[in-house]
């Protein structure tokens, strides 16, 4: 019975491959069409949920202004969604003036594709278009069209020019940027490697710059005020990034995977750094967080494998889950006084020796929030006042060693030694200094009793009468 009900399954399986193993009405010259609306759109050979349904064309592929089936002449008015999608092996590709619409993915990694002209007749390109066409160099959009969607030119690495025909009224590439720009709102949509970002952007776009891996530097002018998610993420090849310091937030992803990386400003206008803003960012070994941050949110700093030490400003009381997790260079973190929060695997699998936390109060944290290897390697500093309080805290308190931090030396005229007291010491300590000329273990500042800008016997002499007689 088993057999018998398995295999009417099968067969229904199979009815229904066969019912939809084609998605085209016909075939001309070797590209596929249907018929939509007495017009005849560029499609696939299979049904996008047939496996490996890409229909693989190569070489130059011309297609017409329009084709007879059956007698009856179309006019080729749409390239369909997925109609040439990994056709890896087409080089050049011609499309008719008769042509107003380029469906979703219609050239989805078509990695050989190096000659593409968008006649002026079309006025709709859809998303994820051309996505990872590597070997395109340069585009043009023309005059005609007034719609572009998400992620057109998305991880196109090759791309060094994009220009916007300077009769289009939708779009612009203002002052030879290198960018396509969304006239009315002043949006930049889509840039590339030669991308100079104007002046008069106010925002970026979602992945406007994803996948550039040779470019190399950009600079956000103060006029952008917002950036979408993972605006540069993937450009491998960025070493220097200038940050607008109109903006109140590193967006989600923005600097996702941009391995070379090496050191980023965050300007003080940022109250917010979002998730994955650094993620896996490996070349980045010095971020300065301004005091300006209130919340460092979920894996914002994970992977970045050459951070050695962190300062969390007093300004931040939320840490998220895993933001500075897989920073396995990590030695040393100080965790600012403000600080309420710190979630679960925020700093997982570091290499952390050192954690000074500031703030008075011991912020909630989870059991993971450190593993194993944090609480047994590295050394707790907490402020005196509250070394109890952490001791005893059922999360705090894992940490091996715990110890109060140290109070800063004294600068105060004669205490040479920093202990806060003012005696025979701190003369023995002066005379050494003054002996050996080695002033690094005394406080320059004390040890300036006269006042005269240097250190010398005439110091040890005032010291020396100021103890006898409690006077300067």
């Amino acid at each position: 019975m088993k057999h018998f009900i398995k295999s009417i399954f099968l067969l229904l399986a199979l009815l229904g491959t066969a019912t939809h193993a084609l998605a085209f009405d016909f075939v001309v010259d070797g590209i596929f069409y249907n018929i939509e609306n007495s017009n005849a759109t560029v499609t696939h050979q299979y049904p996008t949920n047939y496996p490996n349904y890409y229909s693989r064309y190569s070489g130059d592929v011309t297609i017409p202004r329009t084709v007879t089936y059956n007698g009856i002449t179309y006019p080729v008015t749409k390239i369909g969604e997925s109609a040439f999608a990994r056709s890896y092996n087409m080089t050049s590709v011609t499309i008719p003036n008769s042509v107003t619409h380029i469906g979703e993915q219609a050239f989805y990694e078509c990695s050989g594709l190096t000659n593409l002209t968008i006649p002026n007749s079309v006025t709709q390109i859809d998303d994820w278009a051309f996505y990872g066409c590597t070997g395109l160099t340069n585009v043009t959009i023309p005059e005609s069209v007034t719609r572009i969607g998400e992620n057109v030119f998305l991880y196109c690495s090759g791309l060094s020019s994009i220009v916007v025909a300077s009769g289009n009224t939708t779009y612009d590439s203002r002052d030879n940027c290198n960018a396509i720009i969304y006239t009315e709102i002043d949006h930049l949509i889509s840039g590339c490697k030669n991308t100079i970002i104007p002046n008069t952007v106010k925002t970026i776009g979602t992945r406007a710059f994803a996948g550039c891996s040779d470019l190399t530097s950009i600079t956000i002018p103060n006029s952008v005020t917002l950036t979408g998610f993972y605006a540069f993420g993937d450009c491998t090849g960025l070493t220097s990034v200038t940050i607008s310091n109109s903006l109140t937030s590193i967006s989600l992803g923005m600097f996702w995977g941009c391995s070379s990386l090496t050191s980023v400003d965050i300007p003080n206008s940022v109250t917010y750094i979002e998730g994955d803003a650094f993620f896996e960012c490996i070349g980045l070994t010095n971020v300065t967080i301004p005091e300006s941050v209130k919340k460092i949110d979920y894996t914002a700093f994970s992977g970045c494998t050459g951070l050695t030490n962190v300062t969390i400003p007093n300004s931040v009381t939320t840490i998220i889950e895993g933001a500075f997790s897989d920073c396995t260079g990590l030695s040393s973190v100080t965790i600012g006084s403000s600080v309420t929060l710190i979630q679960y695997d925020a700093f997982k699998h570091t290499a952390l020796t050192s954690v000074t936390c500031l703030a008075i109060t011991p912020p909630y944290i989870y059991p993971s929030t450190f593993d194993s290897e944090n609480y047994n390697n590295a050394t707790l500093y907490v402020p005196a006042v509250s070394l109890t309080a952490y001791q005893t805290d059922s999360c705090w308190k894992k940490f091996y060693s715990i110890l109060p931090i140290s109070e800063e030396p004294s600068e105060e005229p004669g205490d040479v030694d920093g202990d806060g007291n003012i005696g025979i010491a701190d003369v023995t300590a002066l005379i050494d200094a003054i002996l050996t000329g080695n002033m690094s273990n005394i406080s320059i500042t004390a040890a300036d009793v006269d006042f005269n800008g240097s250190v010398d016997i005439a110091d040890v002499t005032a010291l020396i009468d100021y103890i006898l007689t409690g006077n300067w």
